[in-house]
């Protein structure tokens, strides 16, 4: 009974221990900055968002062993399939107090797709959105309890930064496929008018039928013999798929000389970019 005794108010004396070193540490940690971050995207050409888009999270006063969380909704507002990834931009503030920092991030499910260290994120791949998808995320920021009081009154500010890029990243086995006038090589177009160009993706030998985001890159020289690069892009609508139930569908634009000039006796590279992946490339020569 003695001993039960003891032991019962040995273990009262830790635990209050415990609770009061917890309270002063509180104490000591009541004026920290804390944390403020931002939500930012890049490869919007894509339609990405993310909701909230701006005042993400922010925790002005955490202690140590203080967590803050946040959902945050990544979505695809644009026609074309995606990849995305996330890294950690320091925008301000305390880097020691930014090296401390942990950070989680869980999907809708809970499944834990990142358990370490703030600084550390860098292009973590989060999934991939389709056309009017949406994935949500539960971010989590936590201040370690083994920090001590020389971490108080600081704080930084940071960015999280998604990129998204099209996916697939490359065309496997792709060409192109130029329609007349630019089906044969050395074309001639005469300055003034206008020249259709339409082409095809032939994907591993057929014909391929999904939209995908393409450039095309025209480039030569303008009348002053100075070099210049004409882009259109299926992203900006300034190229277009006409698919129409067609077994062969096609990229196409009107290639306008008055409002992209040319230079008499001038060759010019048209060129089909899918990312930095080169499909195929022809060229055209500038005439009367």
């Amino acid at each position: 009974m003695f001993k039960a005794g003891l032991k019962r108010k040995y273990l009262l004396q830790v635990s209050g221990i415990i609770t009061l070193t917890v309270l002063i540490m509180s104490f000591f940690f009541s004026k920290t900055l804390g944390i403020a971050a931002a939500v930012d995207v890049s490869g919007t050409r894509f339609g990405i968002s993310t909701s909230p888009s701006s005042g993400f999270l922010k925790a002005p006063n955490m202690a140590p062993g203080d967590w803050v969380n946040s959902p945050l909704t990544v979505k695809n507002d644009g026609e074309l399939e995606f990849s995305y990834d996330v890294r950690i931009q320091r925008d301000s503030g305390s880097i020691d107090y930014f090296n401390l920092l942990d950070l989680k991030i869980q999907d809708k499910k809970g499944n834990i797709l990142y358990n370490g260290k703030l600084k550390d994120l860098n292009g973590l791949v989060m999934g991939i959105l389709g056309k009017g998808g949406s994935d949500t995320f539960n971010f989590s920021v936590g201040l370690p309890l083994e920090a001590d009081n020389s971490y108080q009154g600081l704080g930084t500010e940071v960015t999280f930064l998604l990129t998204a890029k099209e996916h697939p990243p490359s065309i496997e086995g792709g060409e192109i496929l130029w329609d007349p006038p630019l089906e044969k090589p050395d074309v001639h177009v005469r300055r003034g008018t206008v020249m259709p160009v339409r082409f095809h993706i032939i994907n591993n030998g057929t014909f391929d039928t999904v939209k995908r985001g393409v450039d095309l890159i025209v480039t030569g020289v303008n009348d002053a013999g100075q070099p210049v690069e004409y882009a259109f892009s299926i992203t900006d609508a300034t190229l277009e798929w006409e698919e129409h139930g067609l077994k062969k569908p096609h990229y196409s634009l009107h290639f306008n000389t008055r409002d992209y000039p040319v230079k008499f006796g001038t060759y010019y590279t048209a060129k089909v970019m899918y990312g930095n992946q080169v499909l195929g490339s022809t060229q055209f020569k500038s005439g009367r």
